[in-house]
């Protein structure tokens, strides 16, 4: 099965429109002189003109023939091509001025995707000026696609970065022009399509064409339509929440900071309802971990505190639990003393001798960050020799644990800071209790910080603009250079690529490319 490359990273590109100018028939905007059809499979063609009216295209020796439907849109499909270099010309008949489109090739043509590693230029690579000087390659085009500013139900759309205005549902035209690969043209393409191109043309000697939709530090979720992402159950839930909330907006902007606190209402219920679920799931909790008694001979070992930087933990996404056993002086018996472990990378669950002196669980702001002092009641504090056990559940990034090292003490609680205590740094035994799935904590899909369609990341937004005005436009395949602006919740990854490519092969309708 032929499937998309997923690589790492974040900027985007592209150049004017070019729509003919008063033709009853409009070809959507991916259609161009300078183009290259995809070969050896049907080739939609489409776009919009009067209710009813007669639409003939003309390519290659066939000639297609449809009406307008009432809404003005039309479409017709040409039957497979071979390649074939020789420019060619496609003519658009309707009731007005015909469209003709110069110097036509059938090849194959890659849809170029992501972040800004895909939008890089050539004039920014690596011996950039050696191989710009040879880039006359007649048989390889580029369309850089833009998202075009346009009002959606009332809503008006200017998707750049000083205007912060994006599509919230699928658009049908977008700005671009297909360009011929010279040296002047190519310094501004996109250099990862430019060079998968140019390898792929002096290999298979056929024209290439490359649609480049890129955009700086966008996530993956943003090139994905709300459909698709609802249909991806790890993120169902704030896809539904999300076009909800876009839908609010859109009917009645004012009625945005109500929606808000609807939905911010809404994710506290869920969430006390996944906090119960997590519980219920815990195998630790079930097997009782806490226990003193606990025989954890054969559980890892770890040194505590440990850094982001010098990180043997590594990047889980798992309840762990942490033991260790300390010795307290004898004049401590009996009385209530105050366990301190600085700030846990991750929301903990904390016990001295199997009872639970202290949580600090994700419904608490920065969890990550907040300093951990727990109190110990002095019905736990039986013999000198005192167990410590930590529940610790880790979503997102590598763990970072504990610290600072002199934060990380077991002493007499209201004890001056001079007095004397037990240090909790050094071994500690360490054990998995059970993978997490970060997709099922409810969440807001990045809905707080900005109103619908005020950042580019929302769910959808560059799919709407950049991606939905392609389709079903042709293509041999896909290239996808995508993937730090996910980094931090890089297990939602998992299932958002292959999301992705389900959605565009679903959506495309031209089977697995």
């Amino acid at each position: 099965m032929k499937i998309m490359i997923s690589v790492g990273a974040c900027l985007w590109l592209g150049s004017g429109a070019v729509t003919p100018a008063q033709a009853d028939v409009t070809p959507a905007a991916i259609f161009g002189s300078s183009m290259v059809l995809q070969r050896d499979q049907p080739v939609p063609v489409w776009g919009k003109a009067a209710p009813g009216e007669a639409i003939t295209v003309e390519f290659g020796g066939q000639k297609v023939t449809t009406k307008a439907e009432a809404n003005g849109k039309w479409k017709v499909s040409l039957k497979a091509m071979p390649a074939n270099a020789a420019p060619q010309v496609m003519t658009l008949t309707g009731a007005g001025k015909p469209v003709v489109f110069q110097d036509v090739l059938v090849g194959d043509v890659w849809l170029c995707s992501g972040q800004s590693n895909m939008g890089l230029e050539v004039r920014k690579s690596i011996d950039a000026e050696k191989d710009i000087a040879k880039a006359n390659y007649p048989g390889i085009r580029a369309f850089m696609v833009q998202a075009t500013p346009s009002t959606d139900q009332g809503y008006v759309i200017a998707p750049d970065i000083a205007k912060q205005r994006y599509a919230l549902t699928p658009q049908e035209t977008c700005n671009g022009a297909w360009h011929v690969c010279t040296p002047a043209n190519v310094i501004n393409w996109s250099a990862v399509g430019y060079f998968f191109a140019r390898n792929l043309h002096e290999r298979l000697h056929v024209p290439m064409g490359i649609v480049v939709a890129a955009y700086g530090a966008t996530a993956i979720e943003a090139w994905i339509s709300l459909e698709g992402l609802k249909s991806i159950p790890s993120y169902h839930e704030r896809a539904v929440a999300f076009e909800e909330i876009a839908k609010a907006y859109m009917a009645d902007t004012n009625s945005y900071p109500r929606s808000l606190e609807t939905e911010k209402a809404r994710l506290v219920e869920k969430n006390k309802a996944w906090f119960a679920q997590l519980d219920a799931e815990e195998p630790g909790l079930k097997d009782k971990w806490m226990a003193p008694t606990l025989d954890t001979s054969k559980w890892g070992t770890v040194d505590l505190p440990v850094s982001h930087e010098n990180n043997p933990i590594g990047a889980v996404v798992a309840s762990i639990w942490f033991r260790k056993d300390v010795t307290i002086p004898p004049d401590w018996i009996g009385k209530e003393l105050e366990l301190h472990l600085g700030a846990v990378d991750g929301a903990d669950e904390s016990y001295v001798n199997g009872v639970r002196v202290g949580r600090t669980w994700f419904d608490i702001d920065h969890y990550w960050n907040v300093l951990r002092v727990y109190p110990v009641p002095a019905s736990a504090v039986t013999a000198t020799n005192v167990s410590l056990a930590l529940r610790v559940l880790k979503l997102n990034y590598p763990m970072g644990f504990f610290g600072p090292a002199t934060n990380m003490i077991l002493t007499v609680k209201g004890a001056p800071d001079t007095a004397p205590s037990v240090t909790l740094t050094g071994e500690w035994r360490m054990a998995k209790s059970q993978d997490l799935d970060a997709g099922r904590q409810p969440r807001p899909a990045a809905l707080l910080d900005h109103p619908p369609g005020g950042y580019y990341g929302h769910p959808g937004a560059q799919y709407n603009g950049q991606i939905a005005p392609l389709i079903p436009y042709a293509i041999r395949g896909a290239i996808w250079y995508q993937g730090e602006a996910n980094a931090p919740f890089y297990v939602d990854y998992r299932t958002l690529m292959p999301g992705l490519i389900t959605s565009w092969r679903k959506e495309w309708g031209q089977g697995d490319f």
